[in-house]
Formats: C-alpha cells, structure tokens, sequence
C-alpha cells in the first residue's frame, strides 16, 4: 500500500478543515479557489487562475455577480452547496455531451439567497488530453451553443442581459463550412427575436 507523506496528509486535514468551518452556516454556496495540474506531468497548469481572478474580485468588492452568473464558474467543483437549494428548486444536471453543468450552475447562482468565497484551495482541476474540454467537435460545439443559448435566455428572464455571448461560438462553427454557420447564425436570430418581459418563469428541471 502506497503511504501518504506528512504533507500530503496535512494537506488532506487543511481541505476538511476548509469544508468544515461552513457546513452549518446560514450561506447556500460557498465558492473556494482552485488549482490545476496537467495530467501528464503532473506540472502546475494555468487552468485555475481565472477562477481565482473571480475569487478575489468578490473578495475585494463583494460583487456577487461574478460568482453567481460568470462563465468561469459555470462548473459545479470548487464550491459547497447546500442539498435543500438543490432538491428545493429540482437542479439537474442536463443530459447533453457538453456543457451539461452550465444551467446546474446557472441556476444554482440564481436560487441561492447567500453565498460567500473562500481563498481557500479546496480542488485541482485536471488538463487531460482527449477530455470533452480540449476536443473541439461539431457535435461538441453544437451542445455548448445550444445550452449558452439557453442559459442568455434565462438570464434575460432576470434582467442580466450582459453576462455571456454566443459570438465566439458562431465564429468557431465557421470552420465546418458556410452551411454550419448559417445554421449557428439562423439559431442565434429565432432566439435574439424572442421577448423577455414580465416575471421569471419557472424554472424546469432540465
């Protein structure tokens, strides 16, 4: 049996220990700095700092904003959420091939009543080659826009109407050829078309 060294033991104590100061408090969420490694060399990777870029700005400011709504932190690690915020409000995880965590955190930074950050560092997220992150698909890129699409559209249902775009991704879906892209920019014209007015809608499981 491999055996943990003593710094990796106390690193394991300093990780519950930063859990533990927050499970009985009155915060929904708790957002905690992360860290990244490549999967490889195991060498610090450069993954994190945008997230941590975020941790700060809150810290220094207290605008939440960037917590809640950001696309750094559309990912549900690095953060402790509450169970009843979860099962009260019926927050899945949609089942597409990407992106399936962005309206899970969407929603969970829209539905929380408290949050607060943490610098400290809780998780590593990993750069692996092959991961749906690092490969660029059209059936990847048409999940990740569709579910953008829908996460501006519940966004504006709440007044943010300046959060994310879809530019980048119509940009993207022009190396598949000029149809692809009519096709992304067709999309983007029946959405934008739409009218958002009156109170939130209730929001679906999916």
């Amino acid at each position: 049996y491999n055996m943990l060294t003593e710094e990796q033991f106390l690193d394991a104590m300093t990780f519950f220990d930063s859990y533990d100061k927050f499970l009985d408090s009155e915060y929904d969420v708790v957002y905690f700095k992360p860290t990244s490694c490549d999967t490889d060399t195991y060498e610090l990777a450069d993954r994190h700092y945008s997230f941590c870029d975020e941790i700060d700005a809150f810290l220094k400011t207290g605008v939440e904003s960037g917590l809640r709504y950001s696309r750094e932190f559309e990912v549900p690690w690095a953060k402790l959420i509450k169970r009843s915020l979860i099962n009260e409000n019926s927050i899945w995880f949609d089942e597409v091939p990407a992106s399936n965590d962005v309206m899970f955190s969407l929603k969970v930074g829209l539905f929380a009543k408290k949050i607060i950050a943490s610098s400290d560092v809780v998780y590593c997220v990993t750069m692996t080659p092959g991961s749906i992150t690092n490969v660029v698909s059209l059936r990847n890129l048409e999940s990740v826009f569709d579910v953008r699409i829908r996460k501006i559209q519940l966004l504006k249902s709440y007044g943010l109407k300046k959060e994310c775009s879809v530019l980048n991704l119509i940009i993207k879906s022009s190396r598949y050829g000029v149809s692809v892209f009519f096709k992304f920019f067709h999309k983007t014209n029946l959405f934008t078309c739409n009218k958002f007015s009156g109170t939130p809608p209730k929001i679906s499981p999916v």
